[in-house]
């Protein structure tokens, strides 16, 4: 059997199980797994975890067990192949946001208001084609469906050269610090490429914003980002000494119109890779240090964002603020100002024929009968946390809407996991390469 036939094998296989593939998301579902640092009161990740790891272990993959935080465990599960063949790593994480993710929601579908859920978030409800429930897009669905892809090959005999390494994480929702950072800092994947398992598709009344993309989307690249702290200080004296003082909220007021001309010029350019999207610069919040009611705040701290897209080079980013900066620093006006990077996530691109991207756009066309997109998105992802330790090329795919992430109402076609994991299937022969 030629490798066409046997994707049409599997195919077939998956639309024979489409039930049983529904029946285990439904049970992702209802399987609470709230991030605990979002939701004191949630069981945690631990039975999710667990559900995966008895799915891994029932297929016989190798499976191991990190944790970083007690009741927090990371799972690196391992399908060995017969040799010959790439390494493929792929992310998907168990943990998800509380059931509200702020108080307003605009639903991405209908552009209605909501402010609570219609459906219980965790019972896992079918209604209209849609399965509702925390977690049903970001990030439970991918896991579905790569768990049913193996499943699948196996059962129709299907034997992978290279290997497959599966991550699912814990922590992901809240910077990663007990889960793909701990793994990423701790072992080395030694992988030629990873493919992160999260939704691509994006809403008509979304698609607009997002030049980039299309109706079914393989992402090659995703931008980092910076977070700025940007100190502006000044001289508070006692109101008994000869020298007036300027304090640092004055120098501030000097500052700002340079500040915000420069992420003007920023937010102007369109990165020909992401396309368009939110404003790539903003300024997130202003706080100062006052040691009394009465007096001034010897120093005021800006925090801006910066989105760094593919094309853009991070130190230069980092340099021009600094420029702007020391050209605004005044030592005889008391004006002293520094910048300073808290948070740093590199930017991700893959080129458009990195044979992951063939694989998967070949899948989607032999498989589904559509036509992908091969685009790029202006934001980063949670797995741009290992791309700082473990620079790993990433690409993203699954059927469901990327903009139903933390929604209120949060839901995926019903037909989405089997349609993902027929083309997880297909890719991975062909990636992978089928054994003879």
């Amino acid at each position: 059997m030629n490798v066409t036939d046997k994707k049409r094998e599997v195919a077939d296989y998956l639309d024979q199980h489409r039930d049983d593939v529904t029946a285990l998301m439904r049970e992702m579902i209802r399987t609470k797994s709230i991030n605990v640092r979002l939701d004191p009161s949630s069981p945690g990740e631990a039975r999710m975890a667990e559900l995966v790891q008895a799915e891994w272990n029932g297929l016989g993959l190798e499976v191991e067990t990190v944790v970083a935080e007690p009741g927090r465990p990371n799972t690196i599960a391992t399908w060995k192949g017969e040799g010959g063949g790439p390494r493929l790593l792929f992310n998907a994480h168990v943990d998800t946001v509380a059931v509200k993710d702020g108080d307003t929601w605009i639903d991405p579908e209908t552009g209605e208001t909501k402010h609570e859920w219609s459906v219980d978030p965790f019972g896992a409800e079918i209604i209209d084609g849609y399965l509702y429930g925390r977690g049903a897009c970001d990030h439970k669905s991918p896991n579905c469906s790569l768990i049913w892809a193996v499943r699948a090959l196996q059962a129709c005999g299907a034997r992978l050269k290279g290997d497959l390494v599966v991550i699912n994480d814990v922590d992901e929702e809240t910077g990663g610090v007990a889960g793909m950072r701990h793994i990423a800092s701790t072992r080395p994947f030694n992988c030629d490429i990873a493919l992160f398992g999260t939704t691509t598709e994006f809403t008509p009344k979304s698609r607009p914003y997002f030049s980039a993309i299309g109706d079914v989307n393989i992402i090659r690249a995703f931008s980092g980002m910076h977070l700025y702290k940007v100190s502006i200080s000044g001289k508070n004296y006692h109101s008994m000494t000869p020298l007036h003082g300027v304090t640092a909220a004055e120098n501030l007021a000097r500052v700002l119109p340079a500040v915000e001309e420069y992420i003007a010029r920023v937010n102007a350019r369109v990165d020909p890779i992401v396309g368009t999207g939110k404003p790539p610069m903003r300024l997130l919040n202003v706080s100062g240090r006052q040691r009394a009611a009465h007096r001034g705040a010897d120093v005021v701290e800006l925090l801006i964002s910066r989105r760094i897209d593919p094309t853009v080079n991070p130190d230069q980013a980092l340099d021009d603020l600094r420029e702007i900066a020391r050209r605004l620093t005044d030592p005889e006006r008391e004006i002293e100002i520094s910048v300073e990077v808290t948070r740093n996530v590199p930017p991700n691109e893959v080129p458009a024929d990195n044979p992951l991207i063939t694989s998967l756009a070949r899948a989607v066309r032999d498989t589904q009968g559509e036509e992908p997109t091969i685009g790029g998105i202006p934001a980063a992802t949670g797995i741009s946390q290992m791309l700082g330790i473990q620079k790993i090329p990433v690409v993203t795919f699954a059927y469901g809407a990327l903009n139903f992430h933390h929604a209120i109402d949060e839901r995926i076609p019903v037909e989405a996991m089997t349609k993902t994991a027929q083309v997880y299937a297909a890719a991975l022969m062909d990636y992978l390469g089928l054994a003879d």
